[in-house]
């Protein structure tokens, strides 16, 4: 379960290096927020989370099949995070992972119920935890992974299942979005000082 999280970010992290920013690509430096979505291939972007997902599981030996469910879901997910990520939609965000978790297990040959309570307490978790001040994306992430998993054994499906799951949840949904955050403020910053006159907002 590890080996395969880590993959997929780093892949996420070598594909968005390797295909630009959001300045060069689609000239909104400094407008994006949590709550957008940079175009396909920029920083956060779901083209970037399809070639890192389906690109890490291929190299893991999976078939052209799974590769290609791996990095539709993960575009979901990278998607989910752009749509509800800001303030004020805390149930749609948690419902829309429930119900990727539950689509992709299925999709999987799992089980839908222990697939959407991982993604959903994986996520729940992540959220807690950011709310309490815990910002190290590591110790969050590993949180986040063993509450995914417990949550399909309480659900009656595997702990293994339900790791990966919320792993995954939480590498195309909440890095992206950090990603998106960042880039967004190194192009305030990048207005800022370009034009005295522009603010920091």
């Amino acid at each position: 379960i590890v080996g395969k999280i880590t993959m997929f970010v780093a892949a996420q992290g070598m594909v968005e290096g390797g295909l630009g920013n959001a300045a060069e690509l689609s000239g909104t430096a400094g407008t994006m927020n949590l709550g957008q979505l940079p175009s396909a291939f920029n920083i956060g972007g779901l083209g970037n989370s399809f070639l890192a997902a389906a690109g890490s599981s291929l190299a893991g030996g999976a078939s052209p099949g799974d590769a290609l469910r791996d990095g539709i879901f993960a575009m979901g997910f990278t998607s989910v995070g752009g749509t509800f990520g800001g303030a004020g939609k805390t149930p749609q965000l948690l419902t829309a992972h429930a119900l990727l978790g539950c689509a992709q297990s299925a999709a999987a040959g799992g089980k839908c119920g222990p697939g959407a309570m991982s993604a959903l307490i994986g996520k729940g978790a992540t959220l807690g935890l950011q709310a309490g001040g815990v910002t190290n994306p590591v110790a969050v992430g590993i949180a986040s992974t063993v509450a995914g998993g417990t949550a399909s054994v309480v659900g009656g499906g595997k702990f293994a299942n339900g790791a990966f799951q919320a792993g995954f949840a939480y590498t195309f949904n909440n890095l992206t979005a950090v990603a998106r955050g960042l880039q967004a403020l190194y192009g305030r910053i990048q207005i800022a000082a370009a034009s005295p006159a522009a603010q920091l907002v």
